[in-house]
């Protein structure tokens, strides 16, 4: 199990917003950047003016099914810059 939990840890050394100046943290960690969307749309959802419900019967599915889906998808609109080519992108060290 504690190779699991080494390859878990991995994802940490990954930045997903990357600001470099003097005396201020360089970078928000990708995970924490994903999440991060994936609860403000979460908590758009909810607001009357972004209801779902003419998408979710026209997917045939009920607003939580679609909502909980959109939740998901936001969660990795980030993938890529798990990338080597976008990590390199910018010259930071990420130290855990």
């Amino acid at each position: 199990m504690q190779g699991r939990n080494k390859d878990a840890a991995s994802i940490f050394r990954y930045w997903g917003k990357a600001k470099p100046r003097e005396g201020c943290i360089p970078y928000h960690l990708l995970p924490y950047h994903c999440l991060d969307v994936a609860a403000v749309g979460r908590l758009l959802l909810r607001q009357q003016k972004f209801s779902v419900g003419v998408f979710a019967k026209a997917a045939g599915l009920s607003e939580a099914a679609l909502a909980a889906a959109i939740v998901f998808f936001l969660t990795l609109h980030d993938i890529g810059k798990f990338a080597r080519g976008f990590q390199n992108l910018a010259q930071i060290s990420v130290t855990n």
